[in-house]
């Protein structure tokens, strides 16, 4: 799997579960869980009984461009249209089997601008709302559109003290809202939903994913489907990260994903 331009082949690298999705309750995606464990145990979803080969898949992750505003569901200002235009044009000839997006305003702005800008064939585009932006909560949405961005900060920091260790902020939610590691679980459970939706089996790994470094020149492989999922900077954020702390305890924040970045 492409992610940005390093490969992670996740199903062959990875035996278990992500900490987070351990505990999924959500009848809508216990079947992809399920799945991915029966893969783990050697057990092939499909006919055989015989563990299948790695799923290779190549994703490039798109953050909307600039929105009129970080609440609500604001448009893309013309800064905003000009970045993913920019991005349409930079990838004019790169091949796209399917796009995702979220179910917002800003990110269908943004595929449009990208899709229009392009040269190459048409590609076919599906919403999908697991992957929107983390959910502040109707209260804190409130006092944003109220102006008292002061009161809001203390309602998603629950006082200060979800700022203190990460795990006890990773954990806060506020009223209605979701927290961090409530989109870790959502990123996670979309990446299996790709993998097992588009990945495909090859007969041997391809010879620019075999080399220690990892790295890739951006060319796509053939063979490979490649997919592109426009969604939001703390979602995807959660997603990359999680690549790097898959099956750990702890979650290192190191990624910051700027308008129409990729």
């Amino acid at each position: 799997m492409a992610s940005g331009r390093r490969y992670t082949p996740i199903l062959s690298r990875f035996d278990n579960l992500p900490i987070p999705l351990l505990n999924v309750v959500e009848e809508a995606h216990r079947g992809i869980t399920i799945k991915f464990e029966q893969y783990r145990l050697g057990q092939n979803p499909s006919e055989s009984m015989k563990r299948p080969a790695s799923l290779w898949l190549s994703v490039s992750f798109v953050r909307h461009g600039e929105g009129s505003s970080r609440i609500m569901d604001p448009q893309l200002t013309s800064q905003g249209r000009y970045q993913a235009s920019a991005l349409g044009r930079q990838w004019s000839n790169v091949r796209i089997d399917k796009l995702y997006l979220s179910n917002t305003t800003r990110t269908r702005e943004t595929t449009d601008c990208i899709l229009e800008s392009r040269t190459g064939a048409e590609v076919e585009k599906a919403e999908k709302k697991i992957l929107i932006e983390l959910d502040l909560g109707a209260e804190v949405k409130a006092l944003l559109m109220a102006g008292r961005s002061d009161a809001a900060h203390s309602l998603r920091t629950d006082n200060g003290r979800a700022v203190q260790p990460t795990s006890v902020r990773r954990r806060h939610r506020t009223p209605g809202g979701e927290s961090p590691e409530d989109v870790a679980r959502r990123a996670q459970l979309a990446l299996l939903h790709l993998i097992f939706d588009h990945g495909v089996q090859l007969a041997s790994p391809p010879e620019e994913a075999s080399d220690d470094s990892h790295s890739w020149d951006g060319t796509l492989i053939d063979g490979i489907p490649h997919l592109v999922v426009v969604s939001h900077n703390l979602f995807l954020s959660e997603l990359f990260e999680s690549l790097q702390c898959w099956e750990k305890t702890t979650h290192v924040e190191t990624m910051e994903y700027r308008n129409a970045g990729w």
